[in-house]
């Protein structure tokens, strides 16, 4: 998988994100979903990324630069096609995401549950994504 920043803006990618919604939408309640805008896709302080496979933008995934509670990079929408799912693209995209925060100083990465609004994070380093180094709790990452 060849992986790149996205314009949220492109058509292509307007697809992705409305396969995502779709996908968000009906595994959660509308007060659970905390989906990035495109305008918030558009930030400077978000690193948007997708991943092609042949060409076809399959995968897609943005982390934001947050400092309300210490630095650290908020995870939003993590999306593979579903034909493409289970090859570990996710695993890709999050990892791609960890080498560009780690490498600007960001070692945390946080994820919003869908059941309540208590943060869970993840303090990472190299290639330990999904291993928590001082919470002890693991954020599950979609």
């Amino acid at each position: 998988m060849k992986i790149e920043n996205l314009d949220p803006d492109a058509a292509e990618v307007q697809q992705l994100l409305s396969a995502s919604d779709a996908y968000y939408v009906d595994l959660y309640p509308a007060e659970s979903n905390h989906l990035a805008s495109n305008a918030d896709l558009k930030r400077p302080d978000v690193l948007f990324i997708g991943g092609r496979i042949e060409g076809r933008l399959v995968a897609s995934g943005a982390a934001k630069i947050m400092h309300d509670d210490g630095d650290y990079a908020e995870i939003k929408r993590v999306f593979v096609r579903d034909r493409y799912r289970g090859r570990g693209l996710s695993r890709a995209i999050m990892q791609h995401l960890e080498t560009e925060y780690v490498s600007a100083g960001s070692l945390c990465f946080a994820s919003k549950p869908a059941s309540n609004s208590q943060r869970r994070w993840a303090c990472i380093a190299g290639s330990d994504i999904g291993s928590d180094r001082r919470s002890g709790v693991i954020a599950p990452i979609p």
